[in-house]
C-alpha cells in the first residue's frame, strides 16, 4: 500500500498479467483473481520481510525498462516476456552508480522501519550480460554494469550499519578462479562454483561469538554426512535456479 503502480496489470489474449511478474506460468484470468493472487503474493512478500533476521541482496544488472508514467521499473522490457511495447509508455535505462546507491539505501530505510534488526548481506552476480539495450558491445556493457554495482555494494556496506558485502563475485570472476567455475558457455556459474561460493560463506558464518564449522561440500571422495548431503543439495538448487534475465529469455 505504500505505492501503487499506475500500470500494475496487463490484459493479454484473455489472461491478466503482472508487470512485475510477466513469467508466471499460471497468470489469472480475471481482475479478481488477479487481485486475489497478488494480495496472496504480497502477503508473502511481507511476512518474509518482517521476519527476516538476515537479508541476502544479490545486485544483479544496471539496465532496465521502466514506466514514463510513475518510473515504475519491470523486470523485463514489455512485449518480451509478456505485454505490448509502447514507445509512449515505457523507456529504456540504464542505472547510475548514485541512482542505484539511493534506492538500495532506501529499500534499507524502509524494511528496517517494521524490521529493524535485520542485516542485510549485499553480492554482485558474477553471471555477465547475454545482452544489451545500450550502443556498446554486450562485453563493454557487462563490464560497465558489474562495475558499477560493485561500488555501489561497496559504499552502502561501508556506509550502513550491519550491512556486510560478500565476495561471491570475485571468488568466481577473479583470477585465482578455476576455468570450471563458469560452464562451457562461459556465462552460467557451475555447480562447482557455487559450492565453492556457498562452502565460502558458511566458512565465514559466526553466532554468539563462535565460528561454525565449515560445511565438506559432498565429492565422491568424503563421507556423505548430513550436513555434506545438505549443501550439496543446496549448491545443486541455485546452480539450477539461473538469474530472471536468463530464465525470461526463451533461447537459452
Amino acid at each position: 500500500g505504500v505505492r501503487v503502480p499506475v500500470e500494475d496489470r496487463w490484459h493479454i489474449d484473455g489472461m491478466v498479467i503482472d508487470p512485475f511478474r510477466p513469467g508466471l506460468a499460471y497468470p489469472a484470468e480475471t481482475d479478481e483473481e488477479f487481485d486475489l493472487l497478488k494480495a496472496s503474493h504480497m502477503k508473502s512478500v511481507l511476512e518474509a520481510f518482517h521476519k527476516a533476521t538476515v537479508f541476502v541482496f544479490t545486485l544483479g544488472l544496471t539496465e532496465a525498462w521502466q514506466s514514463k508514467l510513475d518510473g515504475s521499473v519491470f523486470p523485463a522490457c514489455p512485449g518480451t516476456v509478456s505485454g505490448i511495447f509502447d514507445k509512449e509508455k515505457h523507456e529504456f535505462k540504464n542505472f547510475s552508480v548514485e541512482e542505484i546507491s539511493q534506492d538500495l539505501t532506501i529499500f534499507i530505510e524502509l524494511l528496517r522501519k517494521s524490521n529493524p534488526n535485520v542485516r542485510f548481506v549485499i553480492t554482485v552476480s558474477p553471471v555477465p550480460l547475454v545482452a544489451t539495450a545500450t550502443k556498446s558491445h554486450v562485453l563493454l556493457a557487462s563490464t560497465y554494469s558489474k562495475s558499477v554495482l560493485r561500488v555501489v555494494a561497496e559504499q552502502v556496506s561501508n556506509q550502513i550499519e550491519n550491512v556486510f558485502y560478500f565476495p561471491a563475485f570475485e571468488i568466481i570472476t577473479g583470477p585465482q578462479a578455476p576455468f570450471e567455475y563458469f560452464e562451457s558457455d562461459r556465462r552460467n556459474v557451475s555447480e562447482l562454483g557455487v559450492a565453492e561460493v556457498m562452502n565460502s560463506l558458511l566458512k565465514g558464518l559466526k553466532t554468539s561469538g563462535s565460528e561454525v564449522p565449515a560445511l565438506q561440500i559432498e565429492t565422491k571422495q568424503n563421507t556423505k554426512s548430513k550436513a555434506g548431503r545438505l549443501i550439496s543439495e543446496i549448491s545443486r538448487r541455485i546452480a539450477r535456479a539461473e538469474c530472471d534475465e536468463a530464465m525470461m529469455d526463451k533461447n537459452l
